[in-house]
């Protein structure tokens, strides 16, 4: 397994294992899942009839918003990482930001969604660090919790 160091601001490397591809498929299969059921569940309980946008936006918002606000609130993590011990971290050793949240948020649909995830695996396998393109741009990567 691959491994990633990361200076601290103590000017301490602490050694991370990055996370496997199966890891991270696995992870976003839970996700997938969740998202699926809500979404479901969601369109059924709201219903369409009496008022059609709003209940698509109500349906659909949090499935859109789901990664970005799961890492923000849940720490670099989504309910699909926390249950694979799998966290999004800086590469450089500081705490992600918003801002790497929202980068790598926002290349998500060309890392997974646009081509079935192909461009994301291939980057993935590619790299060497565990990095998809959201990650290469927001200077972050996924890794395992020991």
């Amino acid at each position: 397994m691959e491994r990633i160091d990361v200076q601290t601001a103590h000017n301490v490397a602490i050694e991370f294992e990055v996370a496997g591809l199966g890891d991270r498929l696995i992870a976003a299969l839970i996700d997938y899942l969740i998202l699926f059921c809500y979404f479901i569940a969601a369109v059924l309980l709201l219903g369409v009839a009496d008022a059609p946008m709003a209940a698509f936006v109500m349906a659909y918002l949090p499935v859109f918003l789901y990664f970005l606000l799961c890492e923000v609130l849940m720490e670099g993590q989504s309910i699909g990482k926390r249950l694979r011990r799998l966290k999004v971290a800086k590469v450089d050793g500081t705490a992600p930001t918003l801002g790497s949240y929202l980068l790598r948020w926002l290349l998500r649909p060309i890392d997974v969604e646009l081509f079935a995830g192909l461009v994301g695996v291939l980057t993935l396998l590619i790299n060497g660090r565990g990095q998809r393109l959201g990650d290469l741009a927001a200077g972050t990567t996924v890794v395992r919790l020991r």
